[in-house]
């Protein structure tokens, strides 16, 4: 391969692997876990994560259970005290904010296919 060549195989690698320069905020690339149990990377910053759907899961004091029907996520949040609820139901790029004592969790639908949910949580 000729040298002239490699700043363009660079740049490809740099956005196949989440390493360009430029948003700043964008969350890290995909991890792609297939559980809710590996979600503990998404505790103290943001991540993108796959779930098989049923799953429950808890970050930052909200518990999430999020299941799937008909092509539409379920999320039903609560703080662990319970003094705060809240039930949605999306499809892909929905939003669902909750703050509770230990921070804000926010959930993003990236995509939805079968059982599998893709997210951006931070």
């Amino acid at each position: 391969m000729k040298a002239k060549f490699w700043p363009a195989v660079l740049l490809a690698v740099a956005l196949a692997t989440g390493c360009a320069s430029g948003g700043g905020d964008a969350p890290p690339p995909a991890t792609n876990p297939t559980n809710a149990d590996h979600l503990a990377q998404c505790q103290d910053g943001p991540c993108q994560v796959t779930v098989t759907a049923p799953a429950e899961f808890v970050l930052r004091g909200i518990r999430t259970e999020l299941t799937v029907a008909n092509g539409r996520v379920k999320l039903r949040q609560s703080t662990e005290d319970g003094s705060n609820n809240q039930v949605m139901s999306t499809g892909r790029g929905g939003r669902s904010s909750m703050s509770g004592d230990q921070g804000e969790v926010t959930i993003k639908v990236r995509s939805v296919e079968g059982n599998e949910v893709a997210m951006d949580i931070s």
